[in-house]
């Protein structure tokens, strides 16, 4: 609703503007000369409109290639979403128009927009000062890259609430006075049944879960077949304990001499028979009673925080990459690993969004204006945004997680709409005015600077009603959306009129396909006929 409100808007500001310099703000006009009106609009604004679409459609699109399948699917179906919008804003408006053409509300509508026009004199001003504007964008480039270098990527789910809810509450209460809520498991492999009732792999277990527990103090239980094996051991040797307490049998047998053994070859029967006389469920932690292949390493941490977990996993991985023994393999899994996992994803999906998009963008808008600096015009004016996007993000700790993960794709996708359509009609504006370059960028901020904000502030007002939702993630989300919306509008209404204004580009003036027939001034009502 919010990002397609935005063609509809332009639309509608080009034809009242049209409507008002028709003669009395559109008083008057009759049915053939508001047809008129209505085909100039379309054929003045409606290619941008069409190119604004498309770009956005790319923005979103580019999240298609996300490995989050919630963040794919937004993508894909806001994707469907704009397109239709477009589709109604070009064929749905107009006839609404033409059907509800009633001229005293017109000139009501038109009289409104006084006060915008107060708002971009100030802003077309900014154009006059291009050594201000490009050392305050150099500052600004500068601080929003600090502020990115800070920023932390995922975040646990229960995060997602707020503090005063009871699902963080209560699990908060878990954290502090249980073993924890996150758990992280390790799958070790043998060749052969009964390879993991080996005394020296279930040594190297043993060690392990010792240096996991005195290593990391999140970590505050590691069970394993290991724990019930010497609990059984114990128990066996009640006897000889209680006759001599200093002999330790709370082990892995080891030691053949000990056990009145004659090898090594003895103890993995022996370990076996363990198993078979307690004949109990060890699911949890073998795929077997009696002759395990297969055994489990469960790890319970008393932290949700992503960073300490992917420092405990990647403890886990170093240890096992050194010592695990010979023959045998693991694997990792559990809750912790796969919020690690998304975490990974959406740092390397977000990357690829943001490449993909910036590239689709190049291309688009270098295709449309033929020329490859109108793409690079393009890509920086988005470039600004995203970063100051970022940096807001580091410098208030807001994470990188799956919902701030699509304001970048966001922030193309509808910041390209503003370059689009004010690159349009300054280059519109400069051909009727024959190539010369003095008073474009005032009636240019004056004519699509009122769309603009106005795309900008009912896009902005569209997602802040986020800003009230008890999940976190979409207050963020909201709040960065209307972040995007301010910058994004405010670049293209200041930088590219400096950049124009001093570099002069000359695609700005070349005249090709889609610069035909859009002169849509209309000077007086008498010449309708002559403009059509």
């Amino acid at each position: 609703v919010a990002v397609g409100s935005a063609y509809g808007i332009h639309i509608m500001s080009h034809y009242f503007d049209l409507l008002r310099s028709a003669g009395n703000n559109g008083e008057g006009v009759t049915e053939s000369e508001h047809e008129e009106i209505l085909n100039s609009t379309l054929s003045g604004v409606g290619k941008a409109v069409m190119l604004a679409a498309m770009t956005t459609m790319a923005g979103f699109g580019s999240l298609a290639v996300s490995g989050i399948v919630p963040v794919r699917d937004f993508g894909i179906f806001t994707c469907v979403g704009v397109f239709s919008a477009f589709i109604v804003a070009i064929v749905l408006t107009p006839s609404l128009l033409h059907l509800f053409h009633c001229r005293a509300n017109s000139a009501k509508k038109v009289r409104r927009i006084a006060a915008t026009e107060k708002v971009l004199g100030i802003v077309e001003r900014v154009s006059h000062y291009p050594v201000v504007v490009g050392l305050v964008i150099a500052l600004i480039i500068v601080a929003a890259v600090l502020g990115t270098l800070r920023i932390r990527t995922g975040n646990a789910v229960v995060n997602y609430f707020r503090k005063s809810s009871s699902v963080w509450q209560s699990n908060n209460w878990l954290q502090e006075n249980t073993n924890g809520t996150s758990t992280l498991s390790v799958m070790v492999r043998g060749q052969e049944m009964g390879s993991l009732a080996e005394p020296e792999i279930l040594l190297s277990i043993d060690e392990f879960s010792t240096f996991l527990t005195d290593k990391f103090e999140n970590v505050k239980k590691v069970g394993s077949l290991t724990d019930l094996i010497k609990r059984i051991n114990v128990v066996m040797h009640a006897e000889e304990i209680a006759e001599d307490s200093s002999v330790d049998y709370n082990e892995i047998p080891s030691d053949p001499a000990k056990y009145g053994l004659t090898d090594h070859t003895v103890l993995r029967p022996l370990i076996s028979q363990y198993l078979m006389l307690f004949s109990g469920e060890v699911d949890q932690y073998a795929d077997d009673g009696i002759e395990p292949s297969v055994a489990r390493i469960m790890i319970q941490i008393n932290t949700s925080d992503v960073d300490s977990l992917a420092a405990i996993r990647k403890g886990v991985i170093d240890w096992f990459d050194e010592h695990l023994v010979d023959g045998y393999t693991y694997e990792i899994a559990g809750t912790a690993d796969a919020e690690i996992e998304v975490n990974r994803l959406i740092v390397d999906s977000q990357i690829k969004s943001i490449l993909f998009s910036l590239a689709v963008v190049f291309v688009i808008v270098a295709l449309f204006f033929r020329s490859g600096m109108a793409g690079l015009c393009g890509m920086f004016c988005l470039a600004v945004p995203l970063l100051i996007n970022f940096g807001v993000m580091g410098y208030l700790n807001i994470r990188l997680d799956v919902a701030t993960a699509m304001v970048s794709s966001i922030a193309i996708g509808i910041g390209i709409d503003y370059m689009i359509h004010f690159m349009t009609a300054y280059s519109r504006i400069l051909q009727k005015n024959s190539g010369q370059w003095e008073g474009v960028s005032q009636q240019t901020i004056m004519t699509c600077g009122k769309p603009i904000l106005f795309n900008a502030v009912s896009v902005a007002l569209g997602f802040s009603v986020i800003l009230f939702s008890n999940f976190v993630p979409l207050t963020n989300l909201g709040a960065m959306i209307f972040l995007t919306m301010l910058t994004s509008s405010l670049a293209s209404l200041t930088i590219l009129p400096v950049v124009f204004n001093k570099f002069r580009p000359s695609f700005l003036i070349q005249k090709s396909d889609h610069m035909t027939n859009t002169q849509t001034e209309i000077p007086a009502k008498n010449s309708l006929k002559e403009v059509s």
